[in-house]
């Protein structure tokens, strides 16, 4: 018999179960909180779809680009009063090329956890580059544009590209940047970057990365010693013959920083009197004082002028020196000291172009790294990764008000 004849037992039995059920439990104002719900769900996604909306251009504007240039721009010709520390996934020069330096350094807080070539162009972007432990650091070209990389050979900072010219380990640019100063074992010889040409200057005992090149380049100077007299220089050789110049240091600990040129090519910067470990205790420096900057005559040697800190040189600023001291840059002369520059604390070895040395405006405006340039492929993920979390907090609240409303 079917349940839908009239009168069944099963209808009238379900019927007065339905009848003695309680009324179903509704919320107070069911219909307008289901809209507040959907006005909600509506302007999380709209959220969502405008913050991708608007990260999409400024990562499209700011990120990397493979051949970017970076442009002139206002602050073009001076040195910043403060630099910071490149963003963990900043973009590398090779994928962005910085163009023109304001200043490099390197330091260990990276990415890759180890040394790094962090370049600061002229329009205050970063750029990073893993160095190879145990190659130097590099020499930035007196306009900036290019810069030695270790044993790698010329880093050009506006294309991203490198190449390797003949004659050796470059370590030192001419004054017109066309040329490298490069060393073998016991060569030192000048390069045209140009056409690739290798002209022998030197036949030495043996070379080192702090081989300089003479501003008028017709000297070289470079650290030398004898081990069986216990003895160390600073030599300066005229290329175009004449008589040699010797100028004694008290310890091969002197010439860890190269020697500088003046413009002129007249005076040369050393230290004298080094003791590196000074900080470590008089048992270890059998208390001497820490050393001495001095300046003396190319031609004479004799000292021209004293400063009382073994301050590391990076050029001649007229009669003045620009020097670097604890993460500091300062200009050095008979006026006293002025800060020039801060550097991050892990900053070391910072390099500065040669025309923003002896021309560039000081006290420009600090320079911080921009976290949308970032290398190629984060952008995307770091997207992701915020719809991703998005998507979860809006299904943590939903379940939370969910029960709220709906009490068991």
């Amino acid at each position: 018999m079917s349940i839908t004849t009239p009168g069944s037992p099963v209808r009238d039995t379900l019927a007065a179960l339905a009848d003695e059920m309680p009324p179903p439990r509704f919320p107070d104002a069911a219909w307008s909180l289901g809209r507040r719900r959907r006005r909600r769900r509506r302007a999380a996604v709209s959220a969502v779809v405008l913050a991708v909306a608007l990260a999409v251009p400024l990562w499209w504007t700011a990120g990397p680009r493979p051949g970017q240039v970076a442009g002139p721009a206002d602050g073009e010709g001076a040195l910043p009063s403060r630099v910071g520390r490149p963003w963990l996934w900043q973009a590398t020069i090779g994928q962005s090329p910085p163009g023109p330096a304001t200043v490099m350094y390197t330091t260990d807080e990276t990415v890759y956890l180890e040394a790094t070539t962090v370049v600061v162009g002229r329009d205050g972007s970063y750029r990073i580059k893993a160095q190879v432990l145990g190659h130097n650091i590099g020499r930035l070209s007196p306009d900036g544009g290019r810069l030695l990389v270790g044993y790698e050979g010329v880093l050009d900072l506006r294309t991203g590209k490198e190449h390797r010219p003949p004659g050796g380990t470059p370590v030192d640019w001419s004054r017109d940047g066309r040329q490298v100063l490069s060393v073998t074992e016991r060569d030192i010889n000048l390069v045209d970057l140009a056409t690739g040409d290798v002209r022998q200057l030197l036949r030495v005992d043996m070379t080192t990365d702090g081989t300089r090149l003479s501003p008028t380049g017709d000297r070289i100077a470079f650290g030398e010693g004898s081990a069986s007299e216990q003895r160390t220089w600073l030599r300066v050789v005229h290329l175009g013959g004449g008589e040699d110049l010797k100028v004694p240091v008290e310890s091969a600990q002197d010439l860890w920083f190269p020697p500088v040129w003046s413009g002129d090519g007249r005076r040369i910067a050393l230290t004298k009197g080094v003791c590196f470990n000074a900080s470590q205790g008089p048992d270890v420096c059998s208390a001497k004082p820490p050393g001495r900057l001095v300046v003396v005559d190319a031609e004479t040697g004799a000292e021209l002028r004293s400063f009382p800190h073994p301050d590391r040189v990076l050029g001649f600023r007229g009669d003045d020196l620009l020097v670097e001291r604890d993460h500091t840059i300062l200009l050095v002369g008979a006026a006293g000291e002025r800060t020039v520059m801060r550097l991050p604390a892990d900053a070391d070895r910072p390099e500065i172009p040669l025309d923003l040395i002896e021309r560039g405006t000081l006290g420009g405006p600090a320079v911080s790294a921009n976290p949308f340039a970032a290398r190629s492929g984060f952008s995307v993920c770091a997207g992701v990764v915020a719809l991703l979390v998005a998507y979860a907090v809006w299904r943590v609240r939903r379940r939370i008000r969910s029960r709220g409303n709906f009490p068991l």
